[in-house]
């Protein structure tokens, strides 16, 4: 057991913690090897970007409220109010935050223009995606489901004792605003500090909506500054600790958020459980007929408008451009011409991409799968701060940043010790993708399992090892069984989130030939019904594990 536990745990270092401490690390030396802040000085002696850090935070504080807004009532309406679908409405909010959010912002720009060009006035409609509110607009949309993952569990585990008390004290809306959700409360800021921290590390649909409109519209974030720092000088060493050094304020934020939300889990099982516990009563529930109504049909119009908004208009837009014509490479084409354009085999097509970016991820999500699984067993059955402690360190990749997480991995594996033969295994291949994408996403991973590990009753593992059955046994005979559905949600998470992964990528050579990359560059190229028809494809892609998942389990994915 030791030396699998030591082993898992060092893994967990070399692909989240060894990165970020190089780079970081490196910043802070000169020339010759001594300590020095030149690099912070030189990071920040143009004035202008102390001015892009102050929009990204205005950025992400935007992104973050529209979340809010979004996704409390509708975490709301799916646990306490009896509207119709209420059990597809709670299995299918997490659609938003699979869709890549480069997806997303091309399909309401698509959109917008469509409507644009067909309204009397003439024209403009796209052109309310630029600026601060626009891309705001499209995170907001994007990564509200974190906001519906954590007030759903919190309206869920609710005494029911304690909001019927205040109920007859106080009547349903004070007992709503003065008992639930302030002890919702903790679940939901963690909710909104994930958006946060999505938001302001997000640079690829900042570079899209640059490449579309006029600079007057255009939105200087600090995650895309920092990519272009580093882009442009990374043949340079001075140049690449200028560019982590750039990155440090968003680091040290993020990280300042990573601390705040792990106290706020582990502070709350933050609804009270308590024995004997109920799950609170719909509101609506002894209520006149004609509130019923009113909630249940307001509550299904809105959880319906926030799906047609956020997945809706994206994929039907994606469906449009799929079948419209090609204008960079003059083919009018059709649905079925258009897909077997980007699906081609050949080098101009997206289909080696598309099994390349399979492969990928399929690799990438059982490591996190096997780390999460011994790692998640002993956080777990060592107590909450051994659990703090764990998902902190697993979440150190997403908390830098993707440039800084980049550079790191480049630092880390691109060393000359590693060849064979002059030839490095990790770093020349398709390796260090599949090492990327297991060091970003390994956190979902590993709260899903932790979560799952949490409800199983500890009393079957210890009977096992009673009767003699051996520390790798019992993992395989018994936590594994028990755990399974967390092993299930884990794999699919971490294989969807690599399959969308983008931000990163961008910075590894090796990982040009994925399906993401293969969308981004026809993006700057313009080819529009390959770009909508590989699109499609990726969507669906993305779609069907959720799927299975929820029929082979017939639950909800859970995460905390």
């Amino acid at each position: 057991m030791r030396a699998i536990l030591v082993g898992a745990i060092l893994v967990l270092a070399i692909l989240c913690v060894v990165p970020v401490l190089i780079v970081v690390g490196d910043s802070f030396l000169s020339e010759d090897g001594g300590l020095t802040l030149a690099h912070y000085i030189s990071a920040f002696a143009p004035s202008y970007r102390m001015k892009v850090l102050g929009t990204s935070i205005g950025l992400a504080t935007l992104a973050t409220l529209l979340a809010l807004l979004i996704g409390l009532p509708y975490a709301f309406f799916c646990t306490r109010v009896r509207i119709p679908g209420r059990s597809i409405f709670s299995a299918v909010y997490i659609l938003p935050l699979v869709l890549p959010p480069l997806l997303m912002a091309m399909g309401w720009t698509q959109f917008l223009t469509s409507q644009s060009d067909s309204s009397a006035g003439g024209g403009g409609l796209e052109r309310s995606l630029g600026g601060i509110k626009g891309s705001a607009f499209l995170f907001g949309l994007s990564y509200f489901p974190f906001v519906v993952l954590f007030a759903r569990k919190g309206f869920l585990e609710l005494g029911a004792g304690l909001e019927e008390a205040a109920r007859v004290h106080g009547g349903p809306v004070r007992a709503f605003l003065r008992v639930t959700l302030p002890l919702a409360a903790p679940g939901i800021l963690a909710g909104a500090l994930f958006v946060f921290l999505f938001s302001i590390s997000d640079f690829a649909v900042v570079d899209y909506l640059s490449t579309i409109f006029p600079v007057k519209d255009r939105v200087n974030a600090y995650t895309f500054e920092a990519f272009s720092a580093f882009s442009t000088n990374y043949v340079q060493q001075a140049g690449r600790r200028e560019a982590a050094a750039l990155c440090a304020p968003v680091a040290v934020l993020s990280i300042g958020l990573l601390l705040l939300i792990a106290r706020l889990l582990r502070k709350g099982r933050y609804a009270s459980i308590t024995s004997g516990h109920r799950r609170p009563r719909d509101v609506e529930e002894g209520a006149r007929l004609a509130t019923k109504l009113l909630l249940r049909t307001g509550g299904f119009i809105f959880l319906l408008s926030a799906l047609a908004v956020s997945v809706g208009i994206p994929v039907y837009q994606t469906v449009v451009g799929a079948i419209g014509r090609n204008m960079a490479i003059g083919h009018e084409g059709d649905f079925i011409g258009n897909m077997k354009r980007a699906l081609a085999p050949s080098t101009d097509g997206g289909l080696m991409d598309l099994l390349n970016s399979l492969k990928y991820s399929g690799l990438a999500a059982l490591l996190m799968v096997a780390l999460a699984l011994v790692i998640g067993h002993y956080a777990v059955r060592k107590g909450p701060r051994r659990e703090s402690l764990f998902f902190v360190l697993a979440f150190l990749p997403l908390a830098f940043g993707p440039i800084l997480f980049g550079s790191g991995l480049i630092r880390t594996w691109n060393q000359t010790w590693l060849e064979i033969d002059r030839h490095n295994p990790i770093y020349d291949t398709w390796g260090i993708v599949v090492v990327m994408l297991a060091g970003k996403y390994l956190p979902f991973a590993l709260a899903a399992i932790m979560t799952s590990i949490k409800r199983s009753d500890p009393r079957y593992e210890d009977a096992a090892a009673v009767a003699g059955a051996s520390w790798l046994r019992r993992m395989v005979a018994v936590v594994s069984p028990l755990a399974w559905k967390g092993i299930a949600a884990g794999f699919v998470l971490g294989f969807i989130f690599s399959l969308r992964e983008l931000d990163t990528i961008v910075l590894i050579q090796s990982g040009n030939r994925t399906a993401m990359m293969k969308i981004y560059t026809w993006v700057h190229i313009a080819y529009e019904a390959n770009v909508a028809s590989l699109s499609l494809v990726l969507m669906g892609v993305i779609a069907l594990p959720l799927l299975i998942y929820s029929l082979i389990t017939a639950r909800r994915m859970s995460v905390v």
